[in-house]
C-alpha cells in the first residue's frame, strides 16, 4: 500500500466552499485501487489543507491523475487554492 499526503494553501476564507466541493466533487467516489480519502483543515493554519488518500499500489495513485474526479475537483474547487491542492 501506498499513502500520498498533500498539502494545500487556499485563499482567505474559502475552507468552507473548498471542502463542500470536495465532498460533492471526490469523497465517496469509487476509484480502482483507492482505499480510502480524507481532507483535514491544518490546525496551525485555517486556510491550509491536506489531502490524504491509500492506494493499494503506487500505480493507482498515477492512473487517479488522469481520473475524470480530478478534473471535476480542480474545476470547481479552483476558485478557493492559491497553488496546488
Amino acid at each position: 500500500m501506498i499513502m500520498r499526503i498533500t498539502w494545500g494553501k487556499l485563499r482567505a476564507g474559502t475552507w468552507q466552499e473548498y471542502e463542500q466541493a470536495y465532498h460533492a466533487t471526490v469523497a465517496g467516489k469509487e476509484v480502482p485501487g483507492l482505499r480510502g480519502r480524507w481532507l483535514a483543515q491544518d490546525v496551525n493554519d485555517p486556510d491550509g489543507g491536506f489531502s490524504v488518500s491509500v492506494w493499494e499500489h503506487a500505480r493507482c495513485d498515477l492512473r487517479s491523475s488522469d481520473t475524470d474526479s480530478t478534473s471535476r475537483r480542480q474545476t470547481h474547487c479552483s476558485s478557493s487554492t492559491v497553488g496546488t491542492f
